[in-house]
Parts: C-alpha cells; sequence; structure tokens
C-alpha cells in the first residue's frame, strides 16, 4: 500500500483546466472531470468542491488567478488532496512547480496526476521528485515552443491577408475547406461574412448611426430600441463593445496582431460602404466638415459594386448625379446616373443607364431564388435524414480512438517500472514516455477533431441561407436601397453592365435552389431498374448520396463558416 494512502484526511480539490476557451489542448473538461472523480472514487477520496472548468494558461504564474482562488479555497477547506488530470494540467511554469513541491515536502498537499496514476506527497523519493520536476521542465519548454510556432503560424497566415485569430469581429466568421469525407482542412481557414444577417446588419446600423454622428450610448439604445440586437447579444451589447467596433481597423480591411505594431491588410470582403466608412473615420479623427461632406455624397449606392461587361475594358462603373430643373414647375429632378468610367478608352460614346432601370433588372434574381417555408423544410428534412447517419459513421470511428487510448493506460506504469528496476536507462525511459503521450495526443487529438466534425453547425449554416431565400421577395420590398444592395451581394456574383443591360448570376446554393424549385419532380423514386446503384434518377438521391462523404455545407455549396 501506497504511503499517501495512510493519511487520515480525505477531502480533495479537482483543478480542471484548459489553456482558453477555443482551444481544447486535446484534453477537453469533460474527459478530465470524468477521470478525477472516477479516481476519487477508487480511492476514497471526498470532492469539497463539485468539479468545475477553469480557462487560463499554466505557462504564466502571474496570470493563474482562477487556479491560485482555488488552492486557497481548498487550504479553507482543509483539502489536502489537489487532483488535476495530468502532469500538464498542474503547471507549465517552474515558480508554481517549486511552491507546489515545497508544500508536499511540508506535508501540507498531496498532488496527484490521474492521468499518470501518481501521487506525490511527503512520502515520495527524490527520484520520484525529481521526476516530477523534469516533467514540469518538459512541459514548460512545450508551451514556450508551441507559443512560438503559434506565433508564427500567426504571422504567417496574417502576412497571407487572412485574420489568424479563432474569434472574429462582429459580422465576420471562419470558413475552412474540407476534404472529401467532410472534414476540415488545417490551414485552409479564411474569414468570410456572417450568413447570419442579423449580425451584419447590426454592425451596418451601428456604423450608419456613427456616420450621422450619433453617441455610443444613443447608437445601442437605438438598436435595442429597433430590435436589431439578437437576443443572444443583449446581455453583452453596451457602450464599450459599441466603440471598440466603430474602431476597429478590420472594418477598413486592416488588422494588428498581438505585440506587433505591423498593420496587415486583410483579404476580406468589406461589409459597411466605403462612404459611411470614410464618414465614420472623419468622426473619430475629430474631423466633422469632412464627415457631413462625405454623408451628402453618397447617392452612388451601386458604384464598386458593377464592372464593365466588355472584355477588352472591365472598368468600374462610376456614378453621374445630374440636376434637371423643370420650367413648367421650377421643380428640381434629380437623376442617379451609371455609366462605364472607360478609362482604357474603349468605348466610342458615354451610355447612361438609370438607377431605376439597374434595380428593375435585379428584380428577377430575387424572385427566382424565392421559395416557401414547406419547400425548404422539405428539403432540410432530406438533408438531416443523412446528416444523422453520417454522425452516426462518425461516433464509431470515434469509439475505435477511444480503444486505442484505453489501451495506452498503464503503459506509462510500467515503463516507470522498468526505469526503478534498471531494465531502462533514463534515456530510453524518456524515449518510451514520449512515445506514449505521443501516441495518447494523437487519439485525442482524431476523438476531438472528429467531435468537431459532428456537429450540427454545418445543419445551422443551411437554414441561415434558407432564411436569405424563403420569401425573398417580400423581404426585399421591405428593405431601404443600401439593404437591398447588400441583401443582392449576399445572393449575386459577377455583375456587369452591358450598356443598358445588367448581367450576372445566382451563387452557387441560391442557383440551386432556384433549380430546384423549379424541378417538380425533385421527390421522385429511385428507378432501380434503369440505374446502377451509384446512379441518381431524383433530387433525393443526388442530395442526399454523397453525404455520407462529405459535409452538407460543402456539397451544397454553401459559402459559410464551419469551423
Amino acid at each position: 500500500m501506497e504511503k499517501w494512502k495512510e493519511d487520515p484526511i480525505k477531502k480533495c480539490v479537482a483543478i480542471v483546466r484548459r489553456s482558453s476557451a477555443g482551444q481544447k489542448d486535446n484534453t477537453s473538461a469533460e474527459t478530465q472531470i470524468a477521470a478525477i472523480t472516477r479516481y476519487a472514487e477508487d480511492h476514497g477520496l471526498e470532492l469539497v468542491i463539485t468539479p468545475a472548468e477553469i480557462i487560463e494558461t499554466a505557462y504564466d504564474s502571474e496570470k493563474r488567478s482562477k487556479y491560485n482562488a482555488l488552492m486557497a479555497q481548498a487550504k479553507k477547506l482543509g483539502a489536502k488532496h489537489i487532483l488535476f488530470y495530468n502532469a500538464s494540467r498542474e503547471a507549465r511554469n517552474p515558480k508554481d512547480l517549486s511552491a507546489n513541491t515545497d508544500l508536499i515536502r511540508q506535508d501540507k498537499i498531496i498532488v496527484h496526476h490521474v492521468a499518470d496514476g501518481k501521487a506525490y506527497s511527503k512520502h515520495s523519493s527524490d527520484a520520484d521528485l525529481l521526476l516530477r520536476g523534469i516533467t514540469g521542465v518538459i512541459n514548460e519548454n512545450y508551451s514556450r515552443e508551441n507559443g512560438t510556432r503559434v506565433r508564427n503560424a500567426f504571422r504567417t497566415k496574417a502576412e497571407q491577408g487572412w485574420f489568424p485569430y479563432r474569434h472574429t469581429p462582429l459580422g465576420y466568421v471562419h470558413h475552412k475547406e474540407v476534404d472529401r469525407s467532410g472534414y476540415a482542412i488545417k490551414g485552409t481557414a479564411t474569414v468570410i461574412v456572417d450568413p447570419n444577417p442579423a449580425n451584419v446588419r447590426l454592425v451596418q446600423r451601428e456604423f450608419e448611426l456613427r456616420a450621422q454622428g450619433h453617441s455610443y450610448d444613443v447608437i445601442r439604445q437605438k438598436n435595442l430600441e429597433d430590435n436589431l440586437v439578437p437576443t443572444a447579444q443583449i446581455k453583452t451589447y453596451n457602450r464599450t463593445s459599441v466603440e471598440k467596433r466603430l474602431k476597429n481597423s478590420f472594418y477598413w480591411g486592416s488588422f494588428k496582431l498581438t505585440g506587433d505594431p505591423k498593420n496587415y491588410k486583410g483579404k476580406h470582403e468589406l461589409i459597411i460602404p466605403a462612404k459611411v466608412l470614410k464618414a465614420v473615420k472623419a468622426i473619430n479623427d475629430g474631423n466633422v466638415s469632412i464627415q457631413r461632406k462625405t454623408i451628402m455624397n453618397g447617392d452612388d449606392v451601386f458604384r464598386g459594386w458593377l464592372v464593365c461587361d466588355h472584355p477588352e475594358c472591365r472598368r468600374q462603373i462610376t456614378y453621374e448625379r445630374k440636376e434637371k430643373t423643370l420650367k413648367s414647375t421650377g421643380e428640381v429632378k434629380v437623376y442617379h446616373l451609371y455609366r462605364c468610367s472607360n478609362s482604357r478608352k474603349i468605348h466610342d460614346k458615354k451610355v447612361y443607364v438609370s438607377e431605376d432601370k439597374l434595380w428593375a433588372q435585379l428584380e428577377p434574381a430575387v424572385a427566382a431564388l424565392s421559395i416557401s417555408e414547406e419547400f425548404a423544410q422539405d428539403i432540410t428534412s432530406a438533408l438531416n435524414e443523412t446528416h444523422d447517419k453520417q454522425k452516426a459513421a462518425i461516433k464509431k470511428q470515434m469509439e475505435g480512438f477511444r480503444v486505442e487510448l484505453r489501451g495506452l493506460e498503464g503503459k506509462e506504469d510500467i515503463a516507470y517500472d522498468d526505469f526503478k528496476r534498471g531494465l531502462l536507462d533514463e534515456i530510453g525511459y524518456r524515449r518510451q514516455i514520449d512515445r506514449i503521450r505521443e501516441d495518447r495526443k494523437h487519439y485525442e487529438s482524431e476523438i476531438e477533431r472528429l467531435t468537431l466534425s459532428i456537429s450540427d453547425e454545418a445543419m445551422v449554416s443551411v437554414k441561415k441561407v434558407f432564411e436569405l431565400a424563403i420569401n425573398a421577395k417580400e423581404l426585399y420590398i421591405s428593405m431601404n436601397r443600401e439593404e437591398r444592395l447588400e441583401y443582392l451581394k449576399k445572393v449575386c456574383s459577377n455583375p456587369t453592365l452591358d450598356g443598358l443591360t445588367l448581367q450576372y448570376q445566382l451563387k452557387s446554393p441560391f442557383a440551386r435552389l432556384s433549380g430546384w424549385k423549379e424541378n417538380q419532380n425533385w421527390r421522385s423514386e429511385r428507378d432501380s431498374n434503369s440505374r446502377g446503384p451509384c446512379e441518381p434518377s431524383s433530387f433525393q438521391d443526388w442530395c442526399i448520396q454523397p453525404l455520407y462523404h462529405r459535409s452538407v455545407v460543402r456539397f451544397m455549396g454553401f459559402g459559410v463558416g464551419i469551423q
């Protein structure tokens, strides 16, 4: 029997830690809590605090306020046993490691690393405490090297024009490419406009109100009164968050990295019109006269979106405002006109088209993609059926990895026993331990990756796209001209102007929805006599079968942010 088990004090505290909210560190809170709870029961220890996750670094002792608070609480409650999932959960810095070692030697605490099956008490040998120290140094060095790798990776991605941090500014989300099996491909994350129009509209409204000269408090109050703030954001929607967004260079197309003074130019699509950005910048800089001039000059709603259709021109379509006084009434008539800038001198004459005619030519796009709620539900039901089958297959694969993980249990103890008996030298021992931990990290990483892949975010994103298409005509009619254009940017691509004629295509998901809407036989039964086992005969066959191997979003072509 191990000496520490003779200690009469059985009260214990579990410290469950991961480094950040977005980074699971290969060990989820659920995994840690389950293992610690089972360990306490097996060894007759009493958990005096319900295990709860804390999110903070273990590398910097000065930033471990939650950890220090738990340690203080354990002392107050008379808990002598401190339970960690493994050594890296306890500390990755020499200061905390040394402090706990002193407390162990003074018989004030007993530290347990439950996944490793190790307990360190005043009875532990110098060799055991030495190996604990070595493990701590290895963990500290890992954190340092990992931090350097992450910073270098962030810098490389930023130099490519992509925002590297997990949490994107409101109005944007990350999107990753996926492989043939529907798994996200590492290193392919890009930033795209949030498919949830409510988030995008909120940011746009904040900028619009600021451009008009409103204070941050007024902007906040107006958006709350107009019900533009999503329910989940109301509690955290405050003056400070509004101010931060309105001063965030990301919305102007650039960003900075923590601790790096360089300004990186982003490739992300801007969701705020240039004239509004210019006005807000003028206010931020205290130049009100420029702000007023910018707002008065904001009639050119289409400029910057349309290009000339001529293959040798392809220049931007420019805007001209013309006024004409009617002799009969003296009324001043304003005309909003667009034409090719013709900077390459391709056209013999200027051809003008009015804004009204452009709007009229865009209306068929809205009519084509507009679908009923019933039709959207039919498609969603078909997709959900196969999505559930895909998740079941992935869960089976996850269980295989869990079996492999269980097979690793006890291997570290065997290696340690061989080391103590002299069957392994220190180099051989460290090599075996590193190999076992690398295998464990691999299987835990695979389980985490598969856990993310079975989330329902894909179907949520499909729903968000349907929200743009359901009753699109009614939605479109209720918008102002700026909102209509932003809506059209989401559903149309490659808009070009050929003299008086506007040409464009519906983006992939909306083009498919339009095609399926026109196909009245999309739910027809499969004709097994006329087709082979892999040849689709109906919409349902064509839509569902590939989803066994690809994510819903990737297959349907929805350019949305699935992380």
